[in-house]
């Protein structure tokens, strides 16, 4: 088996640079979980760096609704749906709006139904969609259950 490539990125944006590589799943995979093992936060938003132009501010799973990797025409699999999973259960939050555009990812991932791009793209913001929306709607339900736990009073 192959060593995974190093992740020579020392930024501040380590997530977005996984979610714009090249490199296969299964690498981005292992450098998510080393990035996440390091502390790093799934909910900061994109920040400018010296040098970049570009000032996307983003959040990290908002990058996986944008990302042009997300299929594998070698393998027919939508490779990032598994960086969405791992981000999603290490606590990327999809309720957080963005800065750029003031839409949440469940929002972001809605509106590319009906694209230009039929097919396994579809299938990917649909899938992506679904995961987002279970996710949203079970921190919804802990919140709404911690509401009622603190409401609640004994005599």
């Amino acid at each position: 088996m192959a060593k995974t490539p190093d992740f020579d990125y020392t930024g501040p944006n380590p997530f977005h640079h996984i979610a714009w590589s090249d490199e296969p799943i299964e690498v981005r995979l292992a450098w998510a979980q080393q990035v996440i093992a390091a502390g790093h936060d799934l909910n900061r938003p994109y920040a400018k760096e010296p040098g970049i132009t570009v000032d996307s501010v983003s959040r990290p799973l908002a990058e996986m609704v944008w990302s042009a990797q997300n299929y594998n025409a070698d393998t027919g699999r939508l490779d990032d749906i598994e960086l969405v999973k791992l981000y999603l259960a290490h606590g990327a939050d999809p309720r957080l709006r963005d800065r750029l555009t003031g839409r949440n990812c469940i929002e972001e991932a809605a509106g590319w139904e009906g694209c230009a791009d039929p097919g396994a793209k579809e299938k990917y913001w649909k899938e992506m969609y679904s995961l987002m929306k279970a996710r949203a709607d079970e921190l919804d339900s802990k919140r709404t259950r911690t509401k009622q736990c603190t409401a609640t009073t004994v005599d």
